[in-house]
Order: structure tokens, then C-alpha cells, then sequence
């Protein structure tokens, strides 16, 4: 589970269409850092999903901080200003099961509140259970 940190200032601040400029900008960046097999979707709003198949905890990490670290490393061009938006990201693993889609989001809900509560621009995993 992936938020855009403080998006409703973007859209107060600066507009809708603003916000709309940065969706792109964060679609792009999260396209470009997924594997080809992996599946990717907006809930609404600024927040979005990313279903990895066949990926470790050690994967899973990867493709957040990568995500992460370019949307923090790249500003979002808004007539002249350079706009820095960041990005929380929750995750966890699941076992690959079609019928645990559902408690796999919840989870990853889940750890994306606590990312935010750690003060946003982070990312943290539920490893799952029956892990230390």
C-alpha cells in the first residue's frame, strides 16, 4: 500500500490540476520501478496498491525504497516550482493464495498507518506470520 504524504495540501495549495500533475509524475515513477509481473492499481485518492507475485521479503523492500527514494529524489514540476512530494509505504508478505487478496490489503493497510504515525516518508513490512 502506497500514500502520497500530505496530498490534500497539494490540492489546496496549488489546485486540483496540480494534483493531478503529481498522480502522473508518482504513476510513472511506480510503473518504472515495478517487475513486469507485478500489478498495480489507485484505491482513490492519492493512494495506490502494488500486488508483487513470487517475491521475498528481501524483493518486497527493494521495490519500496526504490519507489521511495525516487519520489523523494525527484521533484514534480508545478509552473516553475519544484515540489517534493513524498510517499509511506505499508507492505507485507502473504502466502500465494487468490482467496487471501483481501487480508493481504488490510495488512498492508495496516503497516502503511504505521508508517505514517513513524512520521511519513518511510516504509514499513509485516513480514507475516510465524516470522521474527
Amino acid at each position: 500500500m502506497l500514500d502520497l504524504d500530505h496530498f490534500k495540501r497539494v490540492n489546496d495549495t496549488y489546485g486540483h490540476a496540480s494534483g493531478d500533475l503529481v498522480l502522473e509524475h508518482f504513476s510513472q515513477k511506480l510503473k518504472g520501478a515495478l517487475r513486469t509481473s507485478d500489478t498495480a492499481g489507485r484505491l482513490g485518492g492519492e493512494e495506490f496498491f502494488v500486488l508483487m507475485r513470487g517475491t521475498t521479503l528481501a524483493g518486497l523492500t527493494e521495490l519500496a525504497q526504490r519507489v521511495r527514494s525516487a519520489m523523494a529524489a525527484e521533484p514534480v514540476q508545478l509552473n516553475g516550482l519544484d515540489l517534493i512530494v513524498t510517499v509511506s509505504i505499508g507492505g507485507c508478505l502473504e502466502e500465494n493464495s487468490e482467496d487471501r487478496i483481501l487480508d493481504s490489503l488490510a495488512r498492508g493497510d495496516a503497516a502503511l498507518y504505521r508508517a505514517k504515525e513513524a512520521g511519513r516518508i518511510c516504509v514499513i513490512l509485516d513480514p507475516g506470520p510465524g516470522s521474527a
